[in-house]
């Protein structure tokens, strides 16, 4: 059975932010994609 589409729409906004602030929130979404990757590979194993 085929499902039929919902409509979305996906909205960018960007986000301004200092420098300093800018590696510490680099740092927490590198360290969330490497969890996020590894709790992946462990459930796909």
């Amino acid at each position: 059975m085929k499902r039929t589409g919902t409509p979305t729409f996906v909205l960018t906004i960007p986000l301004v932010v200092k420098p300093e602030e800018d590696r510490v929130l680099t740092g927490y979404m590198e360290a969330g994609r490497r969890l996020y990757n590894a709790t992946l590979d462990e459930a796909l194993r």
